[in-house]
């Protein structure tokens, strides 16, 4: 799995069990761990200070993970575990991630507008394009399109 592709699972709530779509996403060189409901996004970015905050642990039990890129690894695997979940606070969700390395979570600030629907506009379309491959270079005849599904007779 290349780390660096726009990867998505839904995780759900603690409390009341709704549903979000939690993602990690690379943007100008720096990997981002993003959640959202499609109405309000939560995002920070993975560095090596989010890294060393988060590997701690609860009750100084040290995480076995060595590098950003096993953090967002280890995400994407306890994810499709089911082992991820969300607590939302006020400002921020804690994305909470159980698996064989140890427990952790993460604290995602709340996207302000602008931000944040612009942001779920770009998963959309990653998404799209990660179901059905980019757009095409080239512009399509008016003659040429066919909508999907749709015969010619």
């Amino acid at each position: 799995m290349e780390v660096f592709q726009t990867w998505f699972c839904i995780v759900l709530d603690k409390k009341n069990h709704s549903k979000f779509i939690c993602y990690t996403h690379r943007k100008n060189g720096i990997s981002n761990i993003c959640l959202t409901d499609a109405t309000d996004v939560w995002s920070t970015e993975v560095t090596e200070d989010t890294f060393k905050q988060s590997v701690g642990g609860s009750g100084g039990q040290r995480i076995a993970l060595k590098s950003t890129v096993d953090y967002i690894l280890n995400l994407r695997s306890a994810c499709g575990q089911g082992g991820v979940s969300v607590v939302l606070h006020d400002s921020c969700a804690e994305v909470c991630v159980s698996s064989a390395a140890g427990d952790l979570s993460v604290t995602l600030p709340r996207l302000e507008a602008p931000r944040a629907p612009e942001e779920v506009k770009e998963l959309l379309f990653r998404m799209a394009e990660s179901k059905c491959g980019p757009p095409s270079v080239s512009p399509v005849k008016h003659d040429q399109y066919r909508p999907a599904g749709v015969l010619q007779v």
